[in-house]
């Protein structure tokens, strides 16, 4: 795993080669827009929506910061348990005299109690969307501080899933958080965008996900990871690449909706108003 410092810094000198996971989703939602902010530098005016979007990745991963110490603490309490259970046992070996039913009882309490706390962090887990399995990485910013980047040389391409799961089979999966309410079918740009995170697991981990996770607010989408697929980002990060270099790219839809939510519809001479 690399150190992201020394990568980012790379990548901002060579902006033209090096692409972020995080900006397909802006250049299928507009080519214009996306080479209006990565190559003039254009900044979005939609702040407030950016801003909600980093609380509510804040609050993903606090629940499951919440759901994976709640689980711990339901082991502490088995642990207990078995500790005083078996301390009664050594009593009953070395002394003839015992404090009555006192020890049974707190074993039993400890029992109860670690059931509680087993069932909420479960409860806790299935509210994040995320996978049974161990949480290898996060880039949420609560969960544990975090400044690895996942990188395809080959490629130049680089990202920071939300969050990475280990299943018991071994195989990892990625999983992206997303703020808005889920649409009918997931939108193009993000489906690539975690097809991305998937080559990116592929090439750092070696073990290929058969699919992600997209999370919405409300519900979640797994996503195949297929040849299929992979063959459309590969195409996808070529045209962003050709499109970094041209001189003053149109837009490639026709959909005045999207230019009325655009962040840096100001600044592009080709909106549709």
């Amino acid at each position: 795993m690399l150190d992201s410092l020394p990568i980012i810094h790379k990548i901002e000198r060579m902006s033209y080669h090096w692409i972020r996971a995080s900006e397909i989703g802006e250049y299928v939602f507009c080519r214009r827009a996306w080479w209006l902010r990565r190559v003039r530098g254009a900044e979005s005016a939609n702040v407030r929506q950016m801003q909600a979007g980093t609380q509510h990745h804040e609050r993903h991963g606090r629940l499951v910061r919440r759901s994976v110490w709640v689980q711990r603490l339901a082991y502490v309490a088995i642990f207990c348990a078995i500790a005083v259970l078996g301390f009664r046992v050594l009593a009953n070996w070395v002394v003839t005299t015992m404090m009555g039913g006192l020890p049974l009882l707190l074993v039993l309490f400890l029992l109860f109690l670690a059931g509680a706390l087993w069932i909420g962090g479960r409860g806790m887990r299935r509210e994040s969307g995320l996978p049974e399995g161990d949480i290898l990485y996060s880039d949420t910013g609560v969960w544990r501080a975090n400044s690895a980047v996942l990188h395809a040389a080959r490629l130049r391409l680089v990202g920071k899933p939300d969050y990475l799961v280990e299943q018991a089979d071994g195989s990892i999966i990625p999983v992206e958080v997303k703020s808005s309410v889920a649409p009918d079918r997931p939108w193009d740009g993000q489906v690539l965008q975690l097809a991305a995170y998937c080559l990116l697991v592929e090439e750092n981990y070696g073990t290929r996900p058969a699919y992600g996770i997209l999370q919405y607010r409300d519900q979640a989408f797994a996503i195949d990871y297929t040849d299929d697929l992979e063959a459309d980002l590969l195409d996808v990060l070529d045209e962003m690449r050709a499109a970094a270099g041209d001189p003053d790219p149109e837009p490639d839809h026709a959909d005045p909706r999207r230019c009325r939510g655009c962040g840096v519809r100001e600044a592009c001479g080709y909106r549709l108003d």
